[in-house]
């Protein structure tokens, strides 16, 4: 399965660079973005739960 998906991010990376070019490379760095926001959400929710108990 993780062998599946490098092959389809590859092929997809291919295919939307011929398109986007170098705009392709947002794409990554934009969920890497949500994905650190979402976790320093977490962090705080857990955090502030944690500190009214």
């Amino acid at each position: 399965m993780i062998i599946l998906c490098f092959f389809l991010g590859g092929i997809l990376g291919a295919f939307t660079y011929q398109h986007f070019q170098l705009k392709t490379l947002l794409i990554p760095v934009g969920l890497l973005l949500f994905a650190l926001w979402y976790d320093r959400l977490l962090i705080r929710y857990y955090y502030i739960k944690r500190k009214l108990r």
